[in-house]
């Protein structure tokens, strides 16, 4: 018997599954608080500050907080403009220039690829030092990386609700957590008295800068996630901007608060050396001798790994959706935009997304590389540049956008926010390429611009599959970015679409 003909509604993401609090979820747990401070913050400590001497990460994460607000006045009005799951790469297309928008999807295509499979760094990493202390056992990291990674994979290709409420847990979790170490840290300030050093611009504007400007930022990748996911919200035009806001803004709140608060419990001047020796493990060890006992240290490194596990499936879905929208326009296999018949997920582009995280575990476990610095933090930290690059090419565009199409929107949503935005994103940029020895933790004699250029050489590959697309595919060429408006579907009683649940 042959297979049944799949119809438009076949490949379609499933529409109207996701209000406000499952989307925030998903930024939160891609930005993952516990993992940022237990994991990015205290090994950002550990590396960059060894290098640089500065301390002053909580006052840096008010200040991205405050670029990233700009930035997001101009990334929400075109967000009410164009309805596609690809977000910054439909942005850069329809406001730069498809070539512009196809470089633009295959950096994000690497760059959210690198920061997710990183991930299985620190989470193997995480699991084998805990179980290790508890039972004894010495068992590679890689054996847990592979267990998670089966897990994700699994959980990607189901329905994207599912995962929500999963990460709505989790994120609910942590939290709490948070709320509970950040009241013992302040509660017990080293010498008695609480210091605010931290958030001075002495210990923040030094060289050096912008390697924490980088790490800063990747602890802010996944605010913009709820764009991605307009296709699959509830009336976009509220719940895709509710989202942004409210999670950039607790994001902020917890990050510069609890980084603040370890600062203020073990002291700026044993700050970066405590890091160096204790690096992921250094919140809960600190909570554990604030509060004599182990139980709420062991309950704390228990989440941080939940929590890096909720950051790898919210990668992954965003991942598998870029890839959807790209192979849905034609500019990658077509074959990639196969949706799940019942779940609506993003099926065969989530399949290559695991394809590529067991291959990465692989090749680290064989090689016997570091999991922690190397997969996590140096490929994380080359990840998160390449977002930020990203999200630069992002503000240009919106402002090129509105230029070329003018709109009712007040001039500082069309251009004052987004290129003020644009300008500080930029010296941001050049900061991090000067700090970029710093920020993998390279010496400036090693071949370290080989991070940065790759970027630019992704690009330029984004750049000439554009042009071969406008000679020899023309059609495609004219999807490139385009707003989604599906075609009706022919079956309204698709599971789809119709919002079955079963």
């Amino acid at each position: 018997m042959s297979a049944p003909t799949r119809s438009v509604v076949d490949d379609a993401l499933a529409a109207d599954r996701l209000g406000a609090p499952s989307i925030i979820a998903f930024a939160m747990t891609a930005a993952a608080p516990l993992m940022t401070i237990g994991g990015v913050v205290t090994v950002g400590w550990a590396t960059v500050s060894a290098d640089t001497g500065i301390t002053g990460y909580p006052l840096a994460f008010l200040l991205m907080a405050a670029v990233l607000g700009l930035f997001s006045i101009g990334y929400m009005a075109m967000s009410r403009r164009i309805n596609n799951t690809g977000a910054f790469y439909s942005y850069v297309a329809q406001g730069a220039g498809k070539p512009a928008g196809v470089a633009a999807a295959f950096t994000a295509f690497t760059a959210y690829n690198m920061m997710q499979v990183g991930l299985y760094g620190i989470f193997g990493a995480t699991m084998q030092a805990f179980i290790t202390n508890k039972t004894g056992l010495a068992i590679d990291w890689w054996i847990y990386a592979i267990t998670a990674w089966a897990i994700v994979a699994l959980l990607g290709v189901l329905r994207v609700d599912i995962n929500g409420t999963v990460l709505l847990v989790i994120v609910a979790a942590e939290v709490a957590v948070v709320i509970i170490f950040d009241t013992v840290f302040l509660a017990n300030p080293a010498g008695g008295t609480i210091s605010l050093s931290t958030f001075a611009p002495d210990n923040l504007f030094l060289p050096g800068i912008g390697a924490v400007a980088v790490t800063i930022f990747t602890a802010f990748v996944g605010f913009e996630a709820a764009a991605v996911y307009s296709e699959e919200s509830r009336d976009r035009t509220r719940t895709v901007p509710v989202a942004t806001y409210l999670a950039l803004g607790l994001m902020v709140i917890f990050y510069a608060a609890t980084a603040w608060a370890i600062a203020v419990t073990v002291g700026d001047d044993k700050l970066i050396t405590t890091a160096a020796t204790q690096q992921s493990e250094m919140m809960f060890t600190v909570a554990a001798e604030r509060l004599g006992t182990s139980t709420v240290s062991d309950i704390g490194i228990i989440l941080l790994i939940t929590s890096v596990f909720a950051a790898m499936l919210s990668y992954h879905n965003t991942v598998a959706r870029y890839t959807y929208a790209l192979a849905r326009e034609h500019v990658l296999p077509t074959r990639l935009a196969r949706t799940g018949m019942r779940s609506g997920a993003p099926k065969n582009a989530s399949i290559l997304q695991s394809i590529i995280g067991i291959t990465v575990i692989a090749g680290f476990a064989i090689a016997g590389g570091d999991p922690l610095v190397q997969l996590f933090f140096v490929t994380g930290m080359t990840g998160g540049f390449g977002v930020l690059l990203l999200v630069t090419a992002t503000a240009i565009a919106v402002v090129c956008f509105f230029a070329k199409n003018g709109g009712t929107e007040n001039i500082i949503t069309r251009y004052l926010a987004p290129g003020a935005a644009a300008a500080i994103l930029v010296a941001i940029v050049y900061a991090a390429i000067e700090a970029f020895p710093s920020l993998i933790g390279w010496k400036p004699t090693q071949p370290w611009w080989i991070f940065p250029a790759a970027f630019a050489l992704i690009a330029a590959l984004g750049v000439t599959w554009a042009l071969i697309l406008k000679t020899t595919r023309p059609g495609s060429y004219q999807r490139i970015g385009a707003a989604n408006t599906p075609t009706p579907p022919p079956h309204h009683d698709s599971p789809v679409l119709t919002g079955d649940r079963a």
